[in-house]
């Protein structure tokens, strides 16, 4: 399968289909640069149109955002070689909430659901060359105030019409937490391309575990486009998936990191291995952080198991830069 992804530059701007921009953020109506994924707020803020509503009573002074509608768009190129498999999928993993999404000036899908991710066969949208994708995202206050009307409210604290929409609660306000109803792609978006067939949602299940043995069950979805004998095959990896892992999300953390007032840490993980946390180490200073952290221990070792780990990774750290030890117990 073909990746191509989706992260980065893009533009965004606000729609005033049920309330007028501020007179102090009027530039919101133009395009403006925006970073996926992210949110409205973070993209405001970026563009100096908004102060951090963490900070003070901020908070109040923001509340218009989340009664606006507000359009994304970026330009991404199409290559012939993409375009020849059978299928083409738009994946949206996290589209914050009411998404409408077209390509090159058509509509592809809707959304409301921010907790799911999203998949659209969208080859017959795309064209070789240039392509322009579009994701209008309506105010998902308005939404859930107009469901609640339409069938009552429920006997549920604070803001009794957040419950209608799939959207994270917490966003509506809370005791401990700011009401910041936010939209946008708040999690990674690409094009996937692949011919014959595509595997989602796998699902692996134990069925029995002993010491040096498990049997394991895995069952898949299976997307078909052509008629024709298929099989699947089941790896089971050995140790360090979970570092590799760690180390694409540290990847595009970095890629996605812009505000200047915060430090970005790389956490070296690996556990007792230490070949693990060597590879782990050298990746992320490869990368660049502004900081380091050696996480994952303190979940049983003994004093002498980690200090057969924490003295070799440390030397490997950048001395010039702030390293924190996370979790390594009591001090002797």
């Amino acid at each position: 399968m073909d990746h191509l992804n989706l992260n980065g530059s893009w533009e965004f701007k606000a729609i005033e289909a049920y309330a007028p921009v501020p007179p102090a953020a009027l530039k919101a109506r133009d395009w403006l640069p925006a970073i996926v994924p992210g949110t409205v707020h973070t993209d405001l803020m970026r563009n100096a149109l908004i102060p951090d509503p963490f900070v003070g009573m901020n908070e109040r002074d923001v509340q218009w955002v989340g009664s606006l509608q507000w359009v994304y768009r970026r330009k991404f190129h199409i290559t012939d070689e993409l375009l020849r498999h059978d299928a083409l999928l738009l994946v949206c993993e996290g589209l914050d909430t009411y998404a409408a999404i077209r390509i090159n000036g058509k509509p592809l899908a809707k959304t409301a659901n921010m907790f799911v991710e999203h998949r659209f066969d969208a080859k017959r949208f795309l064209t070789a060359g240039e392509n322009l994708l579009e994701i209008l995202f309506d105010a998902a206050v308005l939404r859930a105030k107009a469901i609640e009307k339409q069938n009552g409210p429920l006997r549920v604290a604070l803001e009794p019409h957040r419950v209608y929409v799939r959207k994270a609660q917490y966003s509506f306000g809370w005791d401990w937490g700011p009401s910041l109803p936010t939209d946008g792609i708040w999690r990674n978006i690409s094009l996937h391309a692949f011919s014959r067939a595509n595997i989602a949602d796998p699902f692996f299940k134990v069925i029995a575990l002993q010491k040096n043995e498990a049997v394991v069950e895995v069952t898949a979805d299976v997307q078909r486009i052509r008629r024709t004998h298929l099989s699947l095959r089941v790896t089971v990896t050995g140790e360090g998936t979970a570092v590799e892992r760690t180390i694409r999300w540290a990847r595009q953390c970095k890629e996605s990191h812009a505000r200047q007032d915060q430090a970005l840490y790389g956490i070296v993980q690996g556990g007792l291995d230490l070949e693990l946390r060597r590879r782990c180490a050298t990746s992320l200073v490869e990368i660049g952080f502004d900081g380091y952290a050696i996480g994952g221990l303190s979940v049983g070792e003994t004093f002498e198991q980690m200090e057969a780990v924490l003295p070799a990774i440390a030397a490997m750290l950048p001395v010039d830069r702030p390293r924190y030890l996370m979790g390594v117990g009591t001090p002797r």
